[in-house]
């Protein structure tokens, strides 16, 4: 028989396929709220379509702050939607503004494919433990709930994390435009992450002096791309602040900044509105994992571990936490693959006890939805006794 019908070799992978398609497509995105609107007007200004309020989106004013890549990542869904629907009335806008809000069901489907085939070529592990690492990712993860969002989390955190995955399996003479690519893809999004990846970059494979396997001189092509990719995603930064701001640091954000509030690193740990410890407790699993990872793992985790670490530092400095707002736990969207793949990692990997710790977080964990958003300023009230916590 063809290879594409041998039972053995596709059906665990054509199996979890399906049924991520059949919750992807069987939803309905939106572009909504004030983030997802204004990055979808964003793009209408870089396609040369005319804003005209209610017609086209549901804010008329273009809000500068937000950056232009998802715009131009997501240019070629609306093309599509365009080609089918037209874009002459109220009606088809709204249906080509549809299309375009599948931009992260995409991403997440690719990502989905991605991750399934990188375990199996690049860490040799089996198929059926590499379906079952991407079910417990996708469910127990926010890839679920914010792919049916427009906003940038899914796509950086997604870029970032793979891109982590290459930093830690990098070997001389592996090719290299894969992690060049997902480090721009990353710091072009988000431009915070420009020194986080090449600290995590530096981590996973480190030189023969700071304790890794190579000399730095073999290394060399693997820092170049790196930095070259981080200079390109600065130089794009800068541009993007120039042309739409006229000035090459003004990122368009005034006030809303970062500084330092000892309260929130609290906060980001046990609020339940917002807490890593009720919305990602497989965090908690990395030193267990450790431990139980070989080989080229302990590069991969010593990434992943830095990367969440920084990041959840980097957050729970902004100013938004104590300003009576909440945004949940969307900026740790990243935090929520480490622990659902640490999660996987254990259940997969681990012993029989750590397997069991595993199931119980999984069941644990709370996922973020509709409920858990709108009643969040009400848990937190009860929780803190006040507003913005």
């Amino acid at each position: 028989m063809l290879g594409i019908f041998n039972r053995e070799k596709n059906a665990v992978v054509l199996a979890f396929i399906i049924l991520a398609a059949a919750i992807f497509l069987g939803s309905k995105p939106k572009v909504a709220g004030f983030d997802g609107v204004h990055r979808y007007n964003a793009m209408l200004e870089i396609l040369s379509t005319k804003v005209e309020g209610q017609d086209d989106v549901e804010m008329g004013k273009i809000e500068r702050k937000y950056g232009s890549s998802i715009g131009l990542l997501a240019s070629p869904l609306w093309f599509i939607g365009n080609a089918i629907y037209g874009n002459k009335t109220p009606e088809a806008k709204k249906q080509v503004k549809q299309v375009v809000a599948h931009f992260n069901h995409l991403v997440v489907m690719l990502f989905v494919i991605w991750l399934y085939s990188f375990l199996v070529k690049e860490l040799s592990w089996g198929r059926l433990d590499s379906a079952i690492m991407v079910i417990v990712v996708v469910f127990c993860s926010f890839l679920l709930p914010h792919s049916q969002d427009f906003y940038s989390e899914t796509v950086w955190s997604c870029a970032m994390f793979a891109a982590i995955l290459y930093f830690g399996t990098y070997h001389p003479g592996k090719p290299l435009w894969h992690i060049g690519c997902l480090t721009f893809l990353a710091c072009a999004t988000n431009s915070l992450l420009c020194p986080i990846m090449g600290l995590c970059a530096t981590v996973c494979c480190p030189p023969k002096a700071f304790g890794g396997t190579y000399p730095l001189r073999r290394l060399k092509h693997y820092y170049a791309v790196l930095l070259l990719a981080l200079a390109l995603a600065t130089i794009f930064w800068l541009g993007e602040n120039y042309l739409e701001r006229g000035e090459f640091l003004n990122s368009g954000y005034g006030g809303e900044s970062f500084g330092w509030n000892p309260e929130a690193f609290w906060y980001n740990l046990t609020s339940p509105g917002r807490g890593i410890m009720w919305f990602t407790p497989g965090i908690f699993c990395f030193f267990l994992a450790y431990p139980a990872a070989k080989g080229l793992s302990h590069g991969i985790l010593r990434g992943l571990g830095l990367a969440s670490v920084l990041l959840y530092a980097v957050y729970s400095c902004w100013w938004c936490w104590n300003a009576g707002l909440y945004w949940g736990p969307r900026f740790f969207h990243f935090i929520s693959l480490v622990s659902s793949s640490l999660l996987g990692f254990l259940l997969i990997k681990g012993s029989h006890y750590e397997k069991t710790l595993g199931k119980i977080l999984i069941g644990f964990r709370v996922t973020p939805n509709k409920y858990s958003t709108h009643y969040s300023c009400v848990i937190r009230t009860l929780y803190f006794g006040r507003n913005g916590c």
